[in-house]
């Protein structure tokens, strides 16, 4: 570097700082080896980019908007520079914001229509707004990468928060199960379902048994299995239950609730 430094140097170099950002200092050296890149060559629209990404990291979202504006004005088919335009719009959380990061994040898979991340990011807005477009989002990012829970979570929580008990929320939650069969959060949802809309208490009881096999320290699955429990008359079950939720967690009253609602039974 010392001998002869061209942009792309700096380029990797940045790269390196900025892979390890969790290094103290690292941030403002990723900072300083993007901005002698663009300095050696300014018309590296990457490098525009990649000094964006850090001032998003910093909450600097204006001075994100102006480098990735940069980086577009050199080349107006960067997919990653309108993500990251979508992106500090969002965190940004401004009036008006919401509508100008779904622009740009659609700007990005119309140019690179395999834009997993992009694909989840509509998708997660979408159903922000109970806006079923959420569904064909999170579908195509399934399309892309069907190994990738979230987007099939995603999908399935979206399903569930429907208000109604879903078919295809159950088989999502499959479909997790048999890409990761520890899933907790997968079986506890599973019984959600059962429990609140379809009042299969013991089949949801079964779910939230596995949930906590899988994660020992669930306190809304011992909560929720005391419902069960409760609802099928096994009080010194649902009381143990309540009582294991409360041990777990002190503050949470609806477990409280519960057990002195049945501490007479």
């Amino acid at each position: 570097m010392a001998i002869s430094a061209t942009d792309e140097d700096y380029y990797l170099k940045g790269n390196i700082f900025f892979s390890n950002l969790q290094v103290k200092n690292n941030a403002e050296n990723a900072n300083k080896a993007y901005r002698l890149c663009i300095n050696e060559n300014p018309e590296n629209a990457n490098c525009y980019v990649k000094l964006a990404q850090i001032q998003q990291l910093l909450d600097n979202y204006d001075e994100c908007i102006q480098l990735v504006d940069s980086a577009l004005i050199i080349d107006k088919q960067l997919p990653d520079a309108y993500f990251m335009k979508g992106l500090t719009f969002e965190l940004r959380r401004a009036k008006g914001d919401s509508a100008l990061a779904i622009s740009s994040y659609q700007t990005s898979i119309e140019l690179d229509p395999n834009f997993y991340d992009a694909y989840m990011r509509l998708g997660n807005l979408h159903a922000a707004k109970n806006d079923s477009l959420a569904i064909q989002y999170y579908k195509s990012a399934i399309y892309l990468q069907p190994e990738r829970i979230e987007a099939h979570y995603n999908l399935a929580i979206y399903l569930q928060n429907s208000g109604k008990y879903d078919n295809d929320a159950m088989k999502r939650y499959d479909r997790i199960l048999e890409i990761d069969p520890f899933s907790f959060l997968a079986q506890f949802n599973q019984g959600y379902l059962l429990l609140v809309f379809a009042d299969q208490y013991e089949q949801a009881s079964m779910k939230f048994s596995q949930s906590i096999l899988n994660n020992p320290e669930y306190t809304e699955a011992y909560h929720n299995r005391g419902l069960c429990h409760k609802n099928l008359g096994r009080y010194a079950d649902a009381r143990s239950d309540f009582k294991q939720a409360l041990q777990l967690n002190p503050d949470f009253d609806l477990s409280a609730i519960q057990l002195n609602e049945i501490e007479g039974f």
